[in-house]
């Protein structure tokens, strides 16, 4: 999977090297304005008072190597949940990795033993995203959470990712055979040509280009698919939504590798359609009245539209969200820090090391927040239609990847306008690296 890399972080042009001069003086005059500590979970208070009636609750991070991102996140979502009506969390994950945790997690039948037990089968790396001690605590307390309800009533965890197609299409293909065995040898078929290169996406890529659009069959499994589960009876539903959301993931994954060297901003947003739309079947399989939460990355969480991405043509789960369902009825919280430590590899597939993240260059909106000289900060904005002019600003902002390279910290940074791309923004003024389950990556 080392072409996520590229896609990602490298090619899609997100980043700049700052300047080293000073931001407006105005300017952190006026995020102060909009600024409170936060050293306690009663702290969070305004911002569970300003998310909890919104249909979608979308959580970032701005790197995926930082403990107190998790930390927070837990803490914010515990709050969610026990006001009431969140139905999922929705991570960017593998689904069908992630499913096991979530039969844990559900109270169903042949789950493992423990959260712990789930977390540590996944094999893809970077294992130590979900694989972590601080993801675990949040799983176990889900997990109780969930025991004294009912079981349409249990809150859910999802990975909304494409990743892992291999296994979604095992997935679909054992459907097949217990639910529908009279049409397994087709649905076998149809993703032979995809299932030659298992675990071999640059061999995919490389060999698309000669092929014929009607040699790919992954479409028609997933139509066919889709028409099983809208045909499908009550006590083999959940099945069959479990079988169309894999075909779902396979396709998108199949069109990630065949486009991405073609074009980084296309195979970008195919991935972010996927989760979006994921997150959308998601609500939908839930009811009118459902609510979730989204736990990703800044850079797909925060509207895109405020960032340098929409130069480039690229959207994200944030920006369609609020399209989709409206900017009042969706809340996007951003993460980031000013320095510390963070789990990440010096190279993709490579053994991850605790690193530390040096101080912010001038010029960049973590050199702001660290002017303010209140440590750790909660900031809430204001709509977007009652921005003053200076919260209008574009300015770099910190985005670590699992790669990372301490000493180019200076490129890791996005043109942004955080105002607009986030509803509310979680401070960390010194981070600390993740917890992982795996003595060695």
């Amino acid at each position: 999977m080392k072409y996520y890399l590229a896609i990602v972080f490298i090619c899609t042009g997100l980043f700049i090297p700052l300047a080293q001069g000073t931001p407006p003086q105005d300017l952190s005059a006026v995020y102060r304005k909009h600024a409170r500590p936060l050293s306690a979970t009663s702290d969070l208070t305004p911002l569970i008072s300003a998310a909890k009636d919104k249909r979608l609750v979308l959580l970032g991070e701005s790197s995926h190597g930082t403990r107190e991102f998790y930390t927070w996140r837990a803490e914010i979502s515990r709050r969610l949940i026990e006001t009431g009506g969140i139905s999922f969390i929705a991570v960017e994950g593998d689904w069908i990795s992630l499913a096991r945790l979530n039969r844990y997690i559900r109270h169903e039948p042949w789950t493992l033993a423990s959260a712990r037990h789930a977390l540590m089968i996944p094999n893809r790396w970077p294992r130590w995203m979900w694989a972590n001690e601080e993801f675990v605590e949040f799983a176990e307390w889900l997990r109780a959470f969930n025991s004294a309800r009912s079981p349409e009533n249990r809150v859910s965890l999802y990975g909304i990712d494409i990743f892992s197609p291999w296994e979604a299409m095992d997935a679909v293909l054992d459907w097949y055979r217990s639910h529908h065995p009279d049409q397994f040898d087709r649905m076998s078929d149809q993703y032979a040509t995809f299932a030659a290169f298992r675990d071999d996406p640059h061999g995919y890529a490389r060999a698309v280009e000669a092929m014929d659009d009607q040699e790919r069959g992954v479409a028609k499994v997933l139509r066919n698919t889709i028409a099983l589960w809208q045909n499908s009876q009550d006590s083999t539903r959940q099945a069959a939504f479990f079988a169309k959301q894999s075909a779902h993931v396979v396709s998108a994954a199949e069109e990630y590798y065949r486009t991405m060297g073609q074009s980084a901003s296309h195979a970008w947003n195919t991935r972010a359609t996927h989760m979006h739309e994921t997150v959308g079947r998601l609500l939908a399989v839930d009811g009118t009245e459902s609510k979730g939460i989204v736990w990703a990355h800044n850079t797909h969480i925060g509207d895109a539209r405020a960032t340098s991405m929409v130069q480039r043509g690229m959207h994200n789960i944030g920006q369609l969200s609020r399209q989709q369902l409206g900017e009042n009825n969706v809340f996007l919280v951003g993460f980031t820090t000013g320095q510390g430590t963070v789990l990440a590899s010096r190279r993709w597939g490579g053994p991850r090391e605790s690193m530390r993240i040096p101080s912010p260059p001038n010029d960049s909106f973590e050199a702001v927040l660290k002017t303010l000289a209140m440590g750790d900060a909660l900031l809430i904005f204001p709509p977007s239609d009652a921005l003053p002019p200076v919260l209008q600003h574009t300015i770099g902002h910190r985005a670590i990847g699992v790669i990372y390279q301490p000493e180019q910290d200076h490129r890791q940074y996005v043109p942004t306008t955080p105002a607009r791309r986030y509803n509310a923004l979680l401070y960390v003024d010194n981070s600390t690296a993740l917890t992982p389950l795996h003595e060695k990556e």
